[in-house]
């Protein structure tokens, strides 16, 4: 990606794209903190399922049912 400083318009393209910069860093953010909180409720989830089924391993997660498959 290249940023173009343009003399002519004082800079509003370059203040533009840091703009558009700055609200994909907190897009990206947010995406990072809802993803955190998925991996702490699936912890949670196998933390449950986990010690119920150790004798039937892996094949426990065939019993499973999802919803919108």
């Amino acid at each position: 990606m290249s940023i173009k400083f343009d003399e002519n318009e004082g800079g509003s393209q370059f203040t533009q794209k840091i703009d558009v910069l700055e609200m994909l860093i907190d897009i990206l953010r947010e995406h990072e903190e809802k993803f955190d909180y998925l991996v702490e409720r699936l912890e949670i989830v196998t933390r449950i399922i986990a010690p119920n089924n150790i004798d039937r391993g892996v094949g426990v997660l065939d019993d499973i049912e999802v919803e919108g498959t």
